[in-house]
């Protein structure tokens, strides 16, 4: 990244509601890689680990797909529990 660049990307943090927005879409982006990494690194398949936490196959894949975004809390601590990980 540009000075220049760098710059105007910290100009338009100052307005709120980018900032709010840019925010939730990092997080979003952020746990659905960490979900992925977490699978693989256990060697699970999409479909062993729906088994694992009662879900269909297809609910693990949206849970993995960065445009998601929309998690509840009981999803991440059943994500946490399945993982044996901290939230």
């Amino acid at each position: 990244m540009t000075t220049a660049n760098r710059r105007q990307f910290l100009e338009t943090l100052r307005n709120k509601e980018y900032r709010q927005a840019f925010n939730e879409e990092q997080v979003g982006i952020s746990l659905a890689f960490q979900i992925r990494k977490l699978r693989e690194a256990g060697t699970l398949k999409q479909e062993e680990l729906a088994q694992i936490m009662g879900k269909a196959q297809e609910t693990i894949s949206q849970w993995e797909n960065p445009d998601y975004g929309r998690y509840t809390l009981t999803t991440l601590k059943q994500l946490a529990r399945a993982f044996d990980v901290a939230l």
